[in-house]
């Protein structure tokens, strides 16, 4: 019959296991969120500047 401790030790392993799959995963999709984030500013920074809409701009209200 199996000691209590072993029966301890194989669920911390167990705990320890998930965790760190748990870890390498969030550090996967961080990565994979940064390239993202990466490729769109670059998109936006190659992106030529749009010409401007009727929008006003801040500050373009008329005087009182």
């Amino acid at each position: 019959m199996p000691d209590m401790g072993d029966q301890q030790g194989e669920q911390g392993q167990g705990e320890q296991a998930s965790v760190a799959e748990t870890a390498r995963r969030a550090r996967d999709e961080m990565q994979s969120v940064t390239a993202s984030l990466r490729a769109l500013l670059k998109d936006l920074r190659d992106e030529p500047e749009l010409p401007p809409t009727g929008a006003r701009s801040p500050g373009s209200a008329p005087s009182p």
